[in-house]
């Protein structure tokens, strides 16, 4: 079921159970809470378009935060992307 749902907060909703209960059954289990990424936590994977479009926002505003708010994108990832 974590593996179909990729969280236990997903699975915990589909199966109409307690959230902390499943995530406490999770941890005695010992089972990790997420599903494996194809990627490290804190990688995420932007477009060329988006990266594009955020530099257009970033110029006109000149701020890494208010752009990334600004286009729903993540504030800390935005701030490593390099022109």
């Amino acid at each position: 079921m974590l593996d179909r749902c990729g969280s236990v907060s997903a699975a915990a909703a589909e199966l109409g159970f307690n959230q902390m209960t499943c995530y406490q059954w999770v941890h005695k289990s010992r089972l990790p809470q997420r599903a494996p990424r194809d990627r490290k936590a804190g990688q995420r994977k932007y477009t060329p378009a988006q990266k594009a479009e955020f530099f257009k926002v970033f110029d006109r505003i000149k701020s890494t935060r208010k752009a990334a708010r600004e286009l729903a994108l993540n504030p800390d990832t935005c701030a490593g992307l390099g022109s």
